[in-house]
């Protein structure tokens, strides 16, 4: 069966590789306070390989979630890559993602969780507090 012609073109966006974005995008995809890690984590990747793509860079369950793709095919270069992520992911956890001063774990309302120092999440909860009553 021939496909039709809106099959074609949906075929062909499907096909079409998307152009990479810039960090510059992806800092802006978290908190004012995760960006210099972000930044960090990118030029260390690409000190491994420039060619790298990130895929998605965000906030997951109160951490950094970043996401390539086309990492390093070395095996030495991938552990070290990989590795490198898993750091910043784990090191988001105890910076405040809104301000970059030390931050934990937090609950400031019943729908997220969130890392944040004290001062962060008393503005987080009071902004929100009104959620809870729904």
């Amino acid at each position: 069966m021939e496909p039709n012609d809106q099959e074609k073109r949906l075929r062909a966006a499907l096909e079409t590789p998307r152009p990479a974005k810039d960090i510059n995008y992806w800092v802006n995809c978290v908190g004012e306070g995760w960006r210099p890690l972000v930044r960090g984590l990118d030029a260390n990747l690409r000190d491994i390989d420039s060619n790298y793509v990130i895929e998605q860079v965000k906030e997951k369950f109160g951490g950094l979630r970043f996401y390539v793709n086309s990492p390093p095919e070395d095996e030495d270069s991938f552990a070290d890559f990989y590795k490198l992520i898993q750091d910043a992911e784990e090191l988001s956890f105890r910076i405040c993602e809104t301000c970059g001063t030390a931050g934990k774990g937090c609950k400031p309302n019943k729908y997220s969780i969130r890392t944040l120092c004290p001062l962060c999440y008393r503005r987080f909860a009071t902004k929100h507090a009104s959620e809870d009553d729904d």
